[in-house]
């Protein structure tokens, strides 16, 4: 009997704790904790400039309190580049967008001069770069074995860069574009053009995450 009644306190106590844990989090506001989580989710400091093509297509985490608020803005983005006839997808289970790009698109046939309908890619971009943070943009310029290693190298590094001096010539935000250079390393199929592409991902930046945080999306 006695050990029956041990039992029936210890169950109670806990129950009790769990009560009172609950009736706490209610009290906490909602954006205060939601920052708290964003902040521990993302207490590294990364230098994005630092990180692989893969760190940062994954970075920043965002919250599980706030992934409805970023996935349904990243959903109308996305609708938007479908509706264009983009080749975009959505990754990150719905948290960010790629977008493929032909490089016969952007620049004549291995050199850096560029086609009639370069500039309509980067005007598609700008408006994700209007507001400082909103979003982070990186460019991936691939090639193909059309060229050697050290040729596919030097051209995607100077097509990547001429795209990046472009939009700094229009918008103050370019620092919030993150350009790779590929080379030939990295094939997505037999067919020599569809390996001559520039990916383009729209990622979540620190102000979506603050206006999610204050629930203002």
């Amino acid at each position: 009997m006695k050990k029956h009644w041990m039992n029936f306190n210890i169950q109670h106590k806990f129950v009790s704790v769990v009560y009172v844990l609950i009736i706490f989090l209610l009290f906490i506001p909602y954006d205060l904790y939601a920052f708290d989580l964003a902040v521990r989710a993302n207490d590294d400091e990364r230098d994005v400039w630092e990180l692989s093509i893969e760190e940062n297509v994954n970075y920043p985490i965002i919250p599980f309190q706030l992934k409805p608020q970023i996935r349904s803005i990243i959903q109308d983005q996305y609708n938007k580049f479908c509706a264009q006839n983009y080749n975009a997808k959505l990754i990150r289970d719905n948290e960010a967008i790629m977008i493929t790009i032909p490089i016969s698109e952007l620049f004549i046939e291995n050199t850096t001069e560029v086609e009639e309908s370069f500039h309509k890619i980067i005007y598609i971009l700008l408006p994700y770069l209007k507001i400082k943070e909103m979003y982070r943009i990186i460019f991936a310029m691939h090639h193909d074995e059309t060229l050697n290693s050290s040729q596919a190298d030097e051209i995607t590094h100077k097509r990547v860069f001429k795209l990046i001096d472009e939009i700094a010539e229009m918008t103050p935000n370019a620092s919030y574009v993150i350009p790779y250079s590929m080379g030939n390393s990295y094939p997505i199929t037999k067919n020599s053009l569809k390996n001559k592409r520039l990916e383009i991902f729209i990622l979540p930046g620190q102000t979506m995450l603050e206006l999610a945080i204050e629930n203002k999306l």
